[in-house]
């Protein structure tokens, strides 16, 4: 594990920059495209606040017992929140670099989160099989969400809406009333683990990955599959650029691109070779990428990292 964050031109594949600070692996991170600034977690029980035009690290968080397994950033506020092992969510102050609040009440790992810093609202999903809604003025639990038989893995929400749909070891979606607090559909379709979510802005369409090797398309208003891409691998996470049309699927062995409304794979990257240490071309890591972000279809600022160190790739079109 080398432990670094790297900035990349997509279009070239070459290494822009890389970032150095962490002492483990890097678990999670955040970007808030137009400030230009992202927080990473890691195995080390650091935070870390990144300035990306000059590639420069100018906060460093310690989080004692509790690396950040997942994490929500919203830099207008300076708050970030994170979820870890301990089944706790703690809210941070990143501009002066402390815990400001620990919300409690999950009794297994959290594994995912969503903020809506404006509403005060924040979601999280855990391996108690439940997904907790936290009013954040009030540092507590305003509604647990009950469904699910096995572990929650992702949650996506369009908060204007109040729809947030939530996928889970037992193969299924869910989809929420924020609102009401109830449940509104199941879809069913994936045989294996539902690892990433996605709900477009609006909450009429869905997409959703899965370790059994696809990516589904949904119209949540139907309730309905309507498109089922064969990735060839486990979906381990993914992310969508909507407006785009694409999405970046996440695997031990590559990282591929799609058009997700052809349903053609775009570009592959490489992933895990087996030998740990190897370089790629152009001084990339052979390393599994565990999580990606794609920011918009005008700028296309990609963003993706791995357990050990984290790939950024910025293409410019």
């Amino acid at each position: 594990m080398d432990c670094t964050m790297k900035l990349w031109d997509l279009e070239r594949e070459t290494c822009m920059q890389t970032l150095r600070g962490h002492a483990d692996g890097v678990l999670t991170l955040a970007v808030d495209w137009a400030a230009r600034y992202a927080v990473s977690g890691s195995h080390d029980c650091t935070l870390r606040m990144w300035d990306l035009d000059h590639g420069i690290c100018v906060q460093e968080i310690s989080a004692v017992d509790h690396p950040a397994f997942c994490l929500a950033f919203d830099y207008q506020a300076k708050l970030a929140l994170t979820g870890s092992w301990d089944c706790n969510l703690k809210l941070w102050d990143i501009e002066r670099g402390e815990c400001v609040s620990t919300l409690e009440g999950h009794t297994g790992p959290v594994k995912v989160i969503r903020l809506h810093w404006p509403s005060r609202l924040a979601l999280s999903g855990s391996y108690d099989s439940t997904v907790r809604i936290w009013d954040l003025a009030q540092g507590t639990c305003s509604s647990t969400l009950q469904g699910h038989s096995d572990k929650v893995y992702a949650i996506d929400a369009d908060f204007p809406t109040m729809r947030a749909v939530s996928g889970s070891g037992d193969c299924m979606l869910r989809l929420w009333d924020l609102r009401t607090r109830t449940c509104l559909a199941t879809l069913t379709g994936h045989t294996d683990t539902v690892s990433a979510v996605s709900l477009q802005r609006g909450a009429q369409r869905s997409l959703s990955g899965s370790l059994d090797l696809t990516v589904r398309l949904w119209d949540l208003d139907q309730k309905l599959c309507l498109h089922v891409l064969n990735t060839g691998l486990p979906v381990t996470y993914f992310s969508v650029d909507w407006a785009g049309g694409r999405v970046a699927t996440c695997s031990t062995q590559a990282t591929k691109f799609w058009d997700f409304n052809a349903g053609t794979c775009d570009c592959i990257l490489p992933g895990h070779s087996g030998q740990v240490g190897k370089e790629a071309r152009n001084g990339a890591h052979v390393e599994a990428v565990t999580a990606i972000v794609i920011n918009s279809a005008d700028e296309h600022d990609i963003v993706a990292w791995q357990e050990g160190h984290l790939d950024c790739e910025q293409c410019s079109r």
